[in-house]
């Protein structure tokens, strides 16, 4: 089970954008490997959105790391990264047992 934590405490943002990001993780979670945990970060620093997800699971981890000044598309670009990460974990992760 993926487990998330959503640090927003440095701002305030909408209930919309919030239901956004829920929405990504949500997503992220439902394609992560099984008995995976999720942290994921985001804060706001001046102007500048950061926004931090690592999963860690037993076969390794993955990480993505995005800064912008638009908060839907710095969490966006991060959860495309991940999910890249992800899927190319799937495409490949029986590699190894086939030699």
């Amino acid at each position: 089970m993926v487990q998330n934590i959503i640090d927003n405490s440095s701002f305030k943002t909408s209930i919309k954008n919030q239901f956004f990001v829920k929405h990504l993780l949500e997503q992220i979670e439902n394609l992560s490997p099984d008995d995976s945990y999720m942290e994921a970060y985001l804060e706001k620093d001046s102007d500048i959105y950061k926004t931090s997800i690592e999963i860690k699971h037993a076969f390794g981890h993955f990480e993505a790391k995005t800064m912008g000044t638009d908060l839907k598309k710095t969490v966006s670009q991060a959860s495309d990264k991940i999910l890249r990460q992800i899927q190319t974990w799937k495409k490949h992760r029986f590699d190894d047992e086939q030699h």
